[in-house]
């Protein structure tokens, strides 16, 4: 067996190899990262792996529990050390708090990286991995525009894989007894200033805050919109029902609304349109100069040696971050400050809380006791376990959910962090405007057969957190997929399209798998709205529990659901899912089970929204947004 090593991440890298790698062993094995570099390899001779071969779920789920606690060191630390460098700045301003979330998430991605890559070490003897990356200067790179480094800012660096930035910690790996070889690529444009098209900067000069306000809501507003309303409500963020809640405070004559979602430009207000001005005061205006972070900040927090990598990476992350953002997140935590001041909003409304700007601008709210309020984005909170909520929608006071269920779980996991986030069940507005359109009435063609549609996930690339959440990897999914896929394809008298993931993080290889394979019964789509489909189909496949499980249900269309252990459900949402679908666990007998299950639905019953007790739990129909009127007015939330 090598003990050379190449990790791949791309198929235009194994040129590279070949022209640049200088080791004489002339048959390397290779670590594929992505989709596209394992399934290049296929039907080659070479030795080649896949990461999710070395470690297991449990393993994975270990590291990310654990990084919550890390994390918060971490970011407690960096904060306490600014105030100390920066004591003219308001002690409510916490930087790195804010990006708590992405700080989490980045972590869990190394460190699955790293436990991986030294499994890969330990199991195959490797003694040199041979892997490309970008030239990099000094400092990495995390802004995509020069000349917005603030605005266009990623805490992950732009261009290296997760994987590189693991294996760039040579010195690290030389103590293990590893020698890493970085093949440089220049690929990497991060510092292009295109040229702004006619059309932004139109809109720039309009305010693109006035065009979100034209386009949401001066076609469905009554006259009386234009009363004069006592309170008003502050929107920085969109989602699902955000704008429905909107709706119905505006024509309910209970508030008027000022719209920042566009938070470097001046927030609008509706029904004027008027830009709103506040000045700050002298005193309000702070100066801000970076100084260097010292290199041995964080050494203290290490307390195994494989946490000494990852320290070395956000060092040089949280350098940039605190050189080109802070600036920015103080100004614009400053100018919220006076808007609050000035306006006074009764809330703010927010589809989601993970940005840093969305936990900025309440960090300078929780000083006026003027609650944020963030909407349920996704359809799986509630009946699975999301403990990564708790760096984003927990920091919410207030949670607008689909469902009682879900508000049960949620406070409930609230409460065991000590965490004051009230929850609220407001129903889910889509799901009463999907289940309007069902076709209950639909029966099989005999002719053409039964039509299935089968939906999974996207790809995530590196981007993998946990616990129990992208843990899987993409290669091990794809093959999750492909076996799906072909079983499908043997199943007489059925049409199936596979519905792709319209925002793949990387290339996906499924579509042209089934492209290749010619298929009779078998085609693919994927830009295209999952809902646009659903009155076309007998019958959706889904094994990740996404929206699209409520989008089906509230359709009232026939849904199997294969487990392939992606998510942990609760208890109690496991049970009534089951209620709700054909459910399947992937084991020897799945195939024969899931032509059954197909089977099964060759006479169409209606499966009846209203008594369907999974979604009367999680993803009720019934819209109730004056439920979050009701606890704003009680006047009982504690910031």
């Amino acid at each position: 067996m090598s003990n050379s090593w190449h990790v791949v991440n791309q198929y235009d890298e194994f040129s590279l190899f070949e022209s640049q790698y200088t080791n004489k062993e002339k048959y390397p094995s290779f670590l594929t990262n992505t989709p596209e570099a394992f399934f290049s390899l296929q039907n080659s001779n070479k030795n080649y792996k896949s990461p999710h071969e070395f470690v297991t779920k449990k393993q994975l789920n270990n590291i990310s529990e654990k990084n919550f606690n890390f994390t918060k060191l971490i970011t407690q630390t960096m904060d306490n050390w600014f105030h100390q460098m920066h004591p003219q700045i308001p002690i409510s301003f916490n930087p790195f708090y804010s990006i708590e979330h992405g700080v989490k998430n980045f972590i869990d991605s190394l460190a699955f990286s790293i436990k991986e890559l030294h499994e890969l070490c330990m199991k195959e003897n490797v003694k040199e991995i041979t892997y490309v990356t970008d030239v990099q200067e000094n400092d990495y790179i995390h802004y995509i525009n020069k000349n917005n480094k603030n605005r266009y800012f990623s805490i992950r660096p732009i261009g290296p894989n997760v994987t590189s930035l693991v294996l760039d910690q040579d010195k690290w790996w030389n103590e293990l007894g590893i020698n890493t070889v970085p093949i440089y690529s220049k690929k990497l444009k991060s510092n292009i200033n295109e040229k702004p098209k006619l059309k932004n900067k139109i809109s720039n000069l309009i305010n693109p805050n006035r065009i979100d306000l034209i386009k949401q809501f001066t076609y469905r507003v009554p006259r009386s919109i234009f009363k004069n309303k006592k309170d008003r409500l502050l929107v920085i963020g969109q989602a699902d029902n955000v704008i429905p809640f909107l709706l119905h405070s505006i024509n309910s004559d209970i508030s008027k609304l000022d719209w920042w979602v566009r938070d470097t430009f001046d927030p609008v207000n509706f029904p004027t349109f008027k830009s709103l001005i506040f000045e700050q005061s002298e005193e309000e205006n702070i100066n801000f100069t970076p100084s260097n972070i010292p290199n041995d900040l964080l050494n203290h927090l290490m307390i195994e040696n494989n946490q000494k990598p990852l320290i070395n990476i956000l060092y040089k992350c949280f350098k940039s971050f605190y050189k080109y953002r802070i600036p920015y997140l103080l100004s614009l935590y400053l100018k919220a400050q006076s808007y609050f001041k000035t306006y006074q909003p009764i809330a703010i409304i927010s589809g989601t809380t993970d940005p840093d700007r969305i936990q900025i601008i309440h960090q300078a709210a929780k000083i006026y006791k003027i609650p944020l309020i963030s909407f349920q984005h996704g359809g799986a909170y509630g009946y699975t376990e999301t403990k990564w909520i708790q760096l984003s929608d927990l920091r919410a006071d207030i949670y607008a959910a689909y469902g009682a269920k879900s508000c049960e779980y949620i406070e409930k996991f609230a409460k065991s962090l000590n965490m004051p986030t009230k929850l609220i069940n407001i129903g889910w507005q889509n799901g009463k405007q999907i289940s309007k359109k069902a076709n209950y009435s639909k029966q099989f063609n005999n002719n053409t057969g039964r039509k299935i549609i089968y939906v999974p996930t996207g790809m995530m690339g590196d981007n993998r957190y946990g616990p129990n959440h992208d843990q899987m990897h993409d290669i091990k999914y794809c093959l999750e997929q492909i076996e799906i896929i072909q079983t499908l394809s043997k199943i007489p008298n059925t049409e199936t399209t596979v519905k792709l993931h319209y925002k793949d993080k990387i290339e996906n290889p499924i579509e042209n798998f089934i492209i290749n394979s010619n298929f009779t019964n078998v085609k693919v789509v994927k830009y295209c709205n999952f809902v646009e489909l659903l009155n076309e189909a007998d019958v959706i496949i889904i094994d990740c529990p996404t929206t699209v499980i409520i989008e089906s249900l509230a359709s009232c269309k026939n849904v199997i659901y294969i487990n392939l252990n992606i998510v942990k459900f609760t208890n109690e949402g496991e049970t009534l899912l089951k209620e709700s679908v054909l459910w399947i666990e992937k084991n020897k007998n799945w195939k024969n089970d899931l032509q059954k299950s197909i089977n099964k639905f060759d006479q169409l019953s209606k499966n009846n929204t209203i008594e369907n007790s999974f979604m009367q739990h999680y993803a009720n129909t019934n819209f109730t947004p004056e439920n979050i009127w009701k606890l704003i007015k009680e006047d009982t939330l504690k910031i």
